[in-house]
């Protein structure tokens, strides 16, 4: 029976606010009937999904079980949304990423809005982490072939964003998919940013994290580690040692209270000052590196290593890096030892 364009218009009405009542199946069925009658503007019927999508996904988070309908007219109206990668992933066998763009296109658009998404959620599930996780590695496999992507500069503040997110989803995550996020952040840096768009890449992940710092990022102090170290792989380049005085001025806006969690981060900044005066860079930063950052870390190790002894009974949680504070101090004072030998 073919609707008139008064009964097309009385649904779309009685259907613009979502109820727990009705569920996606049908929502899913009524949304392609009003799509072919023709009668009903694209973009009403656009927002009338975004609607219910938004009301449902609490719901459909538990298991990701929507109805196929729902989601062939999420993609007739909203084909990069973020959902169809996620339930394309949970179901090999259904396409339902358009394939009729061009794969950079894809690639922006879908990583774009894939941030977004995962900005979207202050705290993430351990379940909910991993099936984000594993459409976060398809996109990371889209960008090895580097050669798709011809303006660069256009993608750092994109990917920085990204990666930023994805960071903030190993809340959710084991150690090892950290660690595996880690190699692939390295990959990214390596394989797909020339040496001039590199450091801007680096310092503006680290800019992001500096920005949220009310949103807990999990393992932050060894991510901040994995940013200098790949900083500081480049720091005999121009391009990173124009940088370094700007990277400095970051890293020193950064602070952790419980040094033994931190002692990756910290270890990091002295092995950079280290290299920066093994390599003989911008002796005048050298020195203020040194009395204006490490001197008083510094000072911050021996309080924190004082305040230890002091008490008379330690959170076993609290102290995870004390077995490496030896080698924080090795580090630390390795590091002053190259600089006075550099700036005297």
């Amino acid at each position: 029976m073919k609707l008139s364009e008064k009964q097309c218009r009385e649904i779309c009405e009685k259907i613009k606010n979502p109820n727990r009542a009705e569920n996606a199946e049908n929502i899913g069925a009524t949304l392609r009937v009003l799509r072919n009658s023709g009668f009903i503007e694209r973009r009403k019927l656009s927002i009338l999904l975004q609607s219910h999508l938004e009301f449902l996904f609490p719901i459909f988070r538990k298991n990701f079980e929507i109805p196929e309908i729902f989601l062939i007219e999420l993609a007739e109206f909203d084909p990069a949304n973020p959902i169809l990668e996620i339930c394309s992933n949970q179901e090999p066998s259904t396409s339902l990423i358009p394939q009729c763009f061009s794969a950079e296109f894809r690639a922006e658009t879908g990583i774009l809005r894939f941030s977004e998404f995962l900005s979207s959620w202050n705290l993430y599930r351990d379940e909910d982490a991993q099936k984000y996780y594993t459409v976060f590695e398809k996109y990371c496999r889209d960008l090895r072939d580097a050669e798709i992507f011809e303006d660069k500069k256009k993608w750092i503040g994109i990917l920085a964003d990204f990666w930023y997110s994805g960071f903030r989803m190993s809340n959710g995550l084991d150690i090892q998919k950290t660690q595996k996020m880690i190699g692939l952040f390295k990959n990214t840096c390596q394989q797909f940013f020339d040496i001039e768009n590199r450091p801007l890449f680096i310092k503006r992940i680290l800019k992001r994290i500096q920005e949220k710092k009310t949103t807990q990022i999990g393992y932050e102090p060894q991510i901040v580690a994995v940013l200098i170290d790949e900083f500081r792989k480049n720091i005999r380049e121009k391009e990173f040692e124009n940088e370094l005085g700007e990277f400095w001025h970051q890293i020193n806006s950064i602070k952790y209270d419980n040094i033994y969690n931190a002692t990756s981060f910290y270890s990091a900044l002295f092995i950079l000052a280290k290299s920066q005066a093994i390599f003989k860079i911008n002796k005048s930063l050298c020195s203020t590196v040194l009395n204006q950052i490490i001197e008083p870390i510094h000072q911050q190790i021996v309080d924190f290593k004082n305040l230890k002894k002091t008490e008379k009974e330690k959170d076993e949680a609290d102290n995870l890096g004390e077995e490496m504070f030896e080698y924080l101090i090795f580090t630390l004072k390795d590091a002053q030892n190259y600089i006075r030998l550099f700036i005297e």
